[in-house]
C-alpha cells in the first residue's frame, strides 16, 4: 500500500506550486492521486488549493464516496474517476486553469491547434453521466479543454508538468 502521508504532501506540495503559477485561483482546480485499485486521495471542494495540508485531503473509492477526510470532496472527482476507470495507466488526475490555455478554451476557437486538444462542455463535470461523455471526448488523450485543462499521468509530477 501506498504512503498516504507522503502521497498527500505531493498533493498540497502540487496544489502550492499550481496556485503560486497562477493556475488554480481561489478555489479552482483539484488534484487526485490513485493509491490502490479501489482508493483515490483527492482534494477537497471549495478550498484553495495554495493553502492544502495533509489533513485536508480526502480518501474516496472508484464510486465517489468518501471513506476519509474531514472536508468535503470535490464534485469533480467524478470525472477523474471516469478516467481512471477508463485509462488503468493513469495513476494521477490534475485540473487546473492555466490563464493562457483557459482563455483558449473558452473561446474555442476552431484552429489547427484546436484539433489537437479535445474540447468538452463548460459544465462537464455535472453527473455521473456528463464525465463519462466529456472522459469519452477527451479519447485517451492526456489533457482535455472546456472548463480549464484537465491532465492524466502515470506520478503526480509527469502530470502537473503536462499543465505549464
Amino acid at each position: 500500500m501506498a504512503n498516504q502521508h507522503k502521497i498527500k504532501q505531493d498533493i498540497c506540495e502540487i496544489g502550492r506550486r499550481l496556485y503560486n503559477k497562477g493556475f488554480a485561483a481561489a478555489n479552482d482546480g483539484n488534484i487526485t492521486v490513485r493509491i490502490s485499485d479501489n482508493e483515490v486521495l483527492c482534494t477537497p471542494t471549495m478550498h484553495c488549493k495554495g493553502f492544502l495540508k495533509p489533513e485536508d485531503i480526502c480518501l474516496i473509492d472508484m464510486t465517489g464516496k468518501q471513506l476519509a477526510g474531514i472536508k468535503k470532496r470535490s464534485s469533480e472527482a467524478l470525472l477523474h474517476l471516469e478516467i481512471y476507470r477508463q485509462r488503468p495507466d493513469v495513476k494521477s488526475v490534475v485540473h487546473c486553469h492555466p490563464p493562457h490555455a483557459t482563455a483558449f478554451a473558452v473561446a474555442t476557437f476552431a484552429t489547427a491547434a484546436s484539433a489537437q486538444v479535445p474540447c468538452t462542455g463548460v459544465n462537464a463535470c455535472k453527473g455521473q453521466s456528463a464525465c463519462k461523455s466529456a472522459n469519452n471526448a477527451c479519447k485517451g488523450q492526456n489533457a482535455c479543454k472546456g472548463k480549464g485543462f484537465v491532465n492524466a499521468g502515470s506520478t503526480i509530477e509527469c502530470t502537473v508538468l503536462k499543465s505549464k
